[in-house]
């Protein structure tokens, strides 16, 4: 027991000492540089490495290290941790690099962070610190609206700032703006954020401004914050001058209202699924092209999130888009990365609006972008009557050679992969040909007809031996606009004889019959023979039975 104790105190004893080993360096190398001009270069791959240095002439030592990861410090001749300080640190345009101030004559030790990757480090004389830089997305004097982005600053390293002012009116009022309109990031990145919008919320609120003013924010005291020597500029002070742009155009009413249900499908050719936004300014239709409309729903965590492109149309002061022949699910799979099934929930966004005058659009949800009007829908599915009729009639007997396709009448629109049709040849052997609408356009096609006032599938019979035992013909994987799956088929009898196209029972043409329209209404009367001609193309009932004219 205590051998093995002792083997296990020993192995730990040796992780520890190899650990250790790690940060020390691997190597020293000799910094040689024999002008302020001159730059060294190192490569290395892994591992902890030491510089020597003999400063040349007074002046900044810089390390630059591209954009890896490691770390410069300043050390003692033997290297050891305890003594180890880490260089200023700084950025340019080619990545980081560390500096130090150096004196001619006097002797300096370097060491690295442990490298994991191929690092180039070069060494030189320099500036070091080129002082706090920062950026601002606004340029001075610029027109700011309410929709407009907040002033974002970003600095290259972390500061403390002395104040954060507002100035406005003919008298230069300075007002220190409330910390709730001020945000600060110092994670990856160095961010300073205003939040105008809320701000000149505030001040309108209490009569101090008004859309045409002018007004600053200026930030005082802006200083590095390991080293309060260092300040921005010349004085720590950085402002930007805006005027407050005229009052945006507001969304007043959209109809269906946001909140309201949606059916899972609407018809093309039918008014409803138009939802309408209307706008307190008229809108300018020329940048239509700019503008954005984009449907979203589902969870994209489950594998359900969807967002479609829609089309729309800018008229005056109103916004209509259009939704019809969108198929939405009824449910969608929701949770984060579940299966279950919720209601779907659609959303619509409308981006980059603007009045005739060049004014934005305020948005009417928080947290949606610069002016972005949205809209929510709870989605239902529509419960869809339909009728199906096919020409000829099922009851008639199909010519071969004679009857060279037939037409599927139906009142809705619908979904559907192709058609199969199943015949049989003379030896009494199944047979099937599937058409599909892109594959054989020539024998299969899909579209509404006004003279019918139906959608009609038009089936070529083209190479079908029907005048055996018939042939049955249906469609595949069909379904309503709403998902509902329906089906579809018939079988008519087949013949090699020509015949009347009996309209009465015993098929005699001179038989007077009676012929109505399909809501019952009398139509005319006469011989079965003649009885159809002259009569306008659509769905008549005569002798009982449905009749298609064409």
């Amino acid at each position: 027991m205590k051998k093995t104790l002792f083997i296990l105190f020993a192995a730990l004893m040796s992780f520890v000492s190899m650990s250790a080993q790690e940060q020390r360096p691997v190597d020293n190398n000799v910094i040689q540089l024999n002008s302020v001009d001159d730059v060294a270069t190192f490569n290395f791959n892994s591992q902890v490495h030491a510089f020597t240095f003999e400063a040349i002439e007074d002046g900044v030592l810089e390390f630059h290290v591209g954009w890896s990861s490691v770390m410069i410090y300043l050390t003692d001749r033997a290297f050891n941790e305890s003594t180890k300080t880490m260089l200023s640190k700084q950025s340019d345009d080619n990545g980081n690099f560390y500096f130090t101030p150096v004196e001619k004559g006097k002797t300096y030790y370097f060491s690295t962070s442990l490298l994991t990757d191929p690092t180039e480090i070069r060494v030189m004389y320099g500036t070091g610190d080129p002082g706090i830089s920062i950026d601002a997305n606004y340029e001075d004097n610029s027109l700011y609206s309410i929709t407009g982005r907040d002033l974002e600053l970003t600095v290259d390293r972390q500061v403390n700032v002395g104040k954060y002012l507002v100035i406005y009116g003919d008298e230069n009022t300075e007002e220190v703006i409330p910390t709730d309109y001020i945000a600060a990031n110092y994670t990856t990145a160095y961010y300073i954020t205003v939040m105008l919008g809320g701000l000149m919320d505030y001040l309108m609120d209490g009569g101090k401004i008004t859309y045409g003013d002018k007004f600053t924010i200026r930030l005082e005291g802006i200083a590095d914050a390991s080293d309060p020597s260092t300040v921005y500029g010349e004085d720590g002070v950085f402002q930007r001058t805006f005027t407050l742009g005229e009052k945006p155009a507001t969304v007043t009413k959209i109809s269906p209202a946001s909140g309201s249900e949606l059916y899972t499908y609407y018809p093309t050719d039918g008014e409803d699924g138009l939802i309408t936004f209307t706008f307190s300014d008229p809108l300018d239709e020329t940048i239509a092209d700019e503008v954005e409309c984009l449907v979203t729903y589902g969870d994209m965590e489950a594998g359900s999130y969807a967002e479609l492109t829609v089309p729309f149309a800018i008229s005056g002061n109103t916004v209509t888009v259009d939704l019809r022949g969108i198929t939405f699910p009824e449910n969608v799979a929701g949770g984060r990365g579940g299966s279950s099934l919720q209601q779907t929930n659609i959303s619509i966004t409308i981006r980059n609006l603007k009045t005739v005058d060049g004014r934005e659009v305020q948005t009417n949800s928080e947290g949606s972008g610069i002016s972005a009007v949205v809209a929510s829908y709870r989605i239902v599915k529509q419960e869809i009557q339909y009728a199906v009729f096919w020409d000829p009639d099922q009851s008639n007997t199909l010519i071969f050679r004679e009857n060279d396709h037939v037409t599927c009448y139906i009142t809705q629109p619908i979904h559907f992969d192709g058609v199969t049709m199943t015949y049989w040849n003379g030896s009494g052997r199944e047979l099937s040909k599937t058409l599909t609408l892109e594959d054989n356009p020539e024998y299969l096609t899909y579209g509404y007809d006004e003279d019918m006032g139906a959608y009609a599938i038009y089936i070529s019979l083209n190479g079908v031996s029907f005048y055996n035992q018939g042939v049955t013909i249906s469609l595949n994987n069909a379904s309503l606009m709403n998902g509902d799956a329906i089906q579809v088929s018939t079988h008519y009898e087949g013949s090699r004889t020509s015949g009347i196209d009996a309209v009465v029972t015993g098929g005699d043409a001179d038989a007077v019959v009676k012929v109505y329209a399909v809501d019952g209404t009398f139509v005319k009367e006469g011989a079965a023979g003649t009885v159809l001609q002259g009569l306008p193309k659509g769905l008549y009932i005569v002798g009982g039975k449905k009749v298609v004219v064409k």
